[in-house]
């Protein structure tokens, strides 16, 4: 069993075995900040194909991410939108809330 300083709420706490939902959202929406191909989202996040589309059709619905052509107009590239920088956040605030509960 790992040890750590902090308790884990559900089970889960962000790095702490297997990832939530909220967590890989995080990594989505961070990592095409500045635009990305779903393969590099795919390669970068940790998931498999079927994942990468079903998060990516997740987050366009949603509108934190955003579909628009490079600059080559070949391949398609997905952007955070102002709500995606809205959820990081909103998600840093949440960590930071665990963080400081941990130090009282």
């Amino acid at each position: 069993m790992k040890s750590s300083s902090v308790e884990s709420v559900g089970g889960r706490f962000v790095g702490w075995g297997p990832r939530g939902w909220f967590e890989i959202v995080y990594s989505i929406v961070t990592e095409s900040w500045d635009g990305s191909l779903k393969t590099h989202l795919m390669n970068k996040c940790n998931l498999n194909s079927k994942q990468a589309e079903n998060y990516v059709h997740f987050l366009l619905k949603y509108r934190l991410l955003k579909r628009e052509r490079s600059y080559d107009s070949s391949r398609i590239i997905y952007k955070t939108t102002e709500l995606g920088r809205k959820y990081v956040e909103i998600y840093g605030k949440m960590l930071e809330f665990f963080v400081y509960r941990h130090e009282e």
